[in-house]
């Protein structure tokens, strides 16, 4: 993957991240056209949206080769524009939050009142806890993720690829399972909820990085470069994808066959898209 492609990747990333905040759940802002049973069409196109991971995953590439490279000379400076572009986003926010409603910050699972004391400032601006600007909930445990990423891939430098993939897989599920279960004790805990989000991007991240290692994303260029049978399968892959998402039972091999899916499905689709130069 080159630099390029890396960075049409991130804008392709942005717009899903767009088109699932918006049409996630339908609201009086818009009226749907198509449906599919009760469902508009836009919200199984969600089903295929999932920019934290996507972006993690696009991160672990990267970080890989940095640490192929052997060095990280920009690790500190990287979080500090993370950090500057959050301080940057979260003042317009709260500036124009107060235009609008004229009243204090609405503090998701605190009093109103509280909105400005200094415990509660220092969290929003270090991101530890983001209750000014709740979708900004994944900054704290990926940076976190970046930070440590070099002594990820030291501790899995003498597993297999398939090892290190399965194992990532597993803990994932487990913490998916553990947030879904105790959801009230997570979320009222922000260190518990951090801890658990900083290990749920860990696969995505993981995936990435073997992606690198195994130089699969090349391979997978030259296999489907006019393969007229792997953009049928695609679509069917996609459509499960929604299928199972949507109406599935939340059981253990629907969530293990809608992960290999969701990720053989936009790495492969993207990539072919590029050596088509359909992007």
């Amino acid at each position: 993957m080159t630099r390029q492609e890396s960075l049409v990747m991130k804008g392709i990333a942005i717009l899903l991240m767009l088109w699932l905040h918006l049409f996630n759940m339908q609201t009086p802002l818009y009226s749907p056209l198509f449906y599919i049973g009760d469902n508009p069409v836009e919200r199984y196109l969600t089903c295929l949206t999932k920019p934290v991971g996507f972006f993690c995953f696009l991160s672990g590439y990267g970080m890989h080769v940095l640490y192929e490279k052997g060095k990280d000379k920009h690790r500190w400076s990287r979080i500090g524009k993370l950090y500057i572009h959050w301080w940057i986003i979260l003042s317009i926010y709260i500036i124009v939050y107060q235009l609008i409603t004229s009243t204090h910050i609405e503090i998701i699972n605190h009093p109103t009142t509280h909105a400005f004391n200094y415990e509660t400032i220092i969290k929003n601006i270090t991101a530890f806890d983001t209750s000014w600007y709740h979708p900004g909930w994944f900054l704290f445990p990926y940076m976190c993720l970046s930070l440590f990423a070099f002594n990820l891939f030291e501790l899995t430098a003498r597993l297999k690829v398939w090892q290190i993939l399965l194992f990532f897989w597993i803990l994932g599920l487990m913490v998916g399972v553990f947030i879904t279960r105790n959801s009230d004790f997570v979320y009222s805990h922000r260190l518990v909820a951090n801890i658990a989000s900083f290990i749920s991007l860990m696969p995505a991240f993981m995936f990435g990085a073997m992606a690198h290692k195994t130089k699969i994303i090349v391979k997978m260029q030259c296999k489907t470069r006019r393969n007229a049978l792997m953009w049928c399968v695609l679509i069917v892959f996609l459509i499960f994808v929604c299928y199972i998402c949507l109406f599935g039972e939340a059981s253990i091999q629907q969530y293990l066959l809608y992960c290999f899916l969701h990720h053989l499905c936009q790495t492969r689709l993207l990539h072919v898209c590029f050596r088509q130069k359909l992007l």
